[in-house]
């Protein structure tokens, strides 16, 4: 029997793998994988498997829908650029194996991040397959295999080294994954605006911009606003929220790349930021 028969034998109909099977397979090395860590970077920093890339990703309805919709190409949304690297050489050949912490979203109704990227894996032909009860399943028996990041990689998150901005998907074929069952309202699993996408580095939207109580209770006060007509709502309350402003329009034909030195520097002066 071959390795890869032998992997699918042990999996349920819902396309899991064993945390048994993946440590035989990290071990013996007879399967090549690539493992993704669909946690917040705060959990993939405290512990992870060893090896595994960490996908970061929000877990808005938005975000997802754009991922499941091929508006964002999968490496963009791995942390890393040799991890990047790694996934561009090998998606193809080697089988890949995502966890969460223990699974359990797989199972409900809506969206979630490890759901969304298995869908999106399955329709871009790759063997994906995901750890059976997650991370928590993992570590009880094999604690071994788990590692945690150094201070210095955990700051490095403070950089903005890892944070990609992707355009949409330049080809015809690319555009036309379906969308995954995320069409329709936001479902109860769907965190609020405004999502958290990096340490101190938040992702919001005009309602969020204008509701003070949301900015205070995120300490933001720092708010980079990427509209042409959206007002900058406490500018001159005497609050102490500073803007930057760039007048552009949500379109894909709008060069938004002329704005990134700029942003990034407002960015990466203070901790406390919305878009």
């Amino acid at each position: 029997m071959s390795s890869e028969i032998a992997l699918k034998s042990e999996m349920n109909p819902e396309m899991y793998i064993t945390p048994q099977r993946l440590n035989e397979a990290i071990r013996s090395s007879d399967i090549p994988c690539l493992i993704l860590d669909c946690r917040s970077a705060a959990d993939y920093h405290e512990n992870h498997i060893r090896g595994a890339m960490n996908v970061t990703i929000p877990a808005s309805v938005i975000m997802l829908r754009r991922l499941a919709n091929g508006k964002m190409n999968i490496p963009s949304v791995i942390r890393g650029a040799e991890n990047r690297e790694r996934f561009n050489c090998h998606w193809k050949t080697h089988w890949i194996v995502l966890y969460d912490k223990n699974t359990e979203m797989m199972k409900s109704n809506g969206p979630c991040v490890l759901s969304t990227l298995f869908r999106r894996l399955q329709q871009d032909g790759c063997q994906v397959v995901c750890l059976q009860g997650g991370i928590v399943a993992f570590k009880n028996q094999f604690p071994e295999w788990l590692e945690s990041d150094s201070a210095e990689a955990r700051e490095a998150d403070l950089s903005l080294d890892n944070l990609r901005i992707t355009p949409l998907c330049e080809s015809d074929s690319e555009a036309e994954h379906c969308d995954s069952g995320l069409e329709g309202e936001p479902s109860p699993n769907d965190p609020p605006f405004p999502v958290e996408i990096l340490p101190y580095l938040f992702l919001g939207n005009a309602e969020n911009s204008a509701d003070l109580e949301a900015l205070q209770r995120h300490k933001i006060r720092y708010v980079l606003n990427v509209t042409p007509n959206l007002p900058n709502a406490f500018e001159d309350k005497g609050l102490g929220i500073k803007y930057m402003k760039i007048p552009i329009q949500d379109h894909w034909s709008q060069n938004l790349a002329t704005f990134f030195p700029e942003a990034i520097a407002f960015i990466g002066e203070y901790r406390f930021i919305i878009f």
